[in-house]
C-alpha cells in the first residue's frame, strides 16, 4: 500500500510520525512524509 503522512508542527508533534512511517515501511509499505 502507498501512504502519504502529513505532520505539521514541532519536532513532538513529527517525530511519532517519523516513526510511524517507519515501522510501516519496514511492514512493506511504500510512506512518504
Amino acid at each position: 500500500m502507498r501512504l502519504t503522512l502529513l505532520a505539521a508542527g514541532s519536532r513532538g508533534d513529527i517525530q511519532p510520525m517519523v516513526a510511524l512511517g517507519k515501522g510501516l515501511a519496514h511492514a512493506g509499505h511504500a510512506v512518504k512524509l
